[in-house]
C-alpha cells in the first residue's frame, strides 16, 4: 500500500491529476526501494529513458535557471528515478508558469506516460508477488479535501476521467463529500 498525502507534497492551490500521477510514481519508487523489492532492470531502464527524454523536452520550453535536473551521479536506478520524479513533482509545485509547462509536455504524451506507468506497475506487482510481499500495488490518495476549491476537485474527476481510466493501478481516492454527487460520472 502506497499512501499519497497530496496536501503534504503538492501545491493544493494548483493541483491536477498529472501531478498526482507523478507523486504516485515517486512514492512507489521510494516504497519499493525501502522494502528492498527488486525489479527487473528493463522496467527501470525503460522508465528512466522515458523520464530523461521528457525532462529534456520540458527543459527546452523553460527559460533560465528554472530547468529540471535530469539525474545525479549514481548507478542505483531506484535512487535516480526517485530523484527524477521528485524533480517533476517539484516542477508542478513551483510557479504556475513552470507547472503548466511541465504538465503540458506530460499531457501531450499522456498515452506514452500511461503505458510506461502501467508497465511499471505490472513489473512492481510481479516483483511483489514473487517476493511474497503482497499481491498488488494499492495507492491511497488522500488530502483532496484540502485543495483550493471544490472546482479543482471536481475538475480532477470530471475533466480527467479519460486519463484516470487509462491508468491500470488499484487506486482509492478519499473524496470530500461534495464529490459524491459526481459518483455516477466516475
Amino acid at each position: 500500500m502506497v499512501t499519497c498525502n497530496i496536501d503534504n507534497d503538492l501545491d493544493i492551490e494548483n493541483v491536477e491529476y498529472m501531478d498526482i500521477l507523478i507523486y504516485q510514481l515517486e512514492k512507489l519508487l521510494k516504497k519499493l526501494e525501502e522494502k528492498q523489492i527488486k525489479l527487473g532492470d528493463n522496467a527501470l531502464k525503460s522508465l528512466k529513458t522515458w523520464s530523461e527524454e521528457r525532462i529534456k523536452e520540458i527543459n527546452t520550453s523553460l527559460k533560465g535557471g528554472a530547468e529540471l535536473k535530469v539525474g545525479g551521479k549514481t548507478n542505483n536506478l531506484f535512487t535516480l528515478l526517485t530523484g527524477m520524479f521528485t524533480e517533476l513533482r517539484v516542477g508542478v509545485s513551483g510557479s504556475v508558469e513552470r507547472a503548466e509547462k511541465v504538465r503540458s509536455v506530460l499531457k501531450n504524451r499522456f498515452g506514452d506516460f500511461a503505458n510506461k506507468f502501467n508497465e511499471f506497475i505490472e513489473e512492481a506487482n510481479t516483483a511483489i508477488r514473487t517476493g511474497q510481499n503482497g499481491q498488488e500495488v494499492l495507492f491511497i490518495i488522500d488530502g483532496l479535501e484540502k485543495t483550493f476549491s471544490a472546482k479543482v476537485r471536481e475538475r480532477i474527476f470530471t475533466d480527467e476521467s479519460n486519463r484516470i481510466s487509462q491508468i491500470k493501478a488499484y487506486t482509492i481516492f478519499t473524496l470530500p463529500i461534495e464529490l459524491f454527487k459526481y459518483r455516477r460520472k466516475l
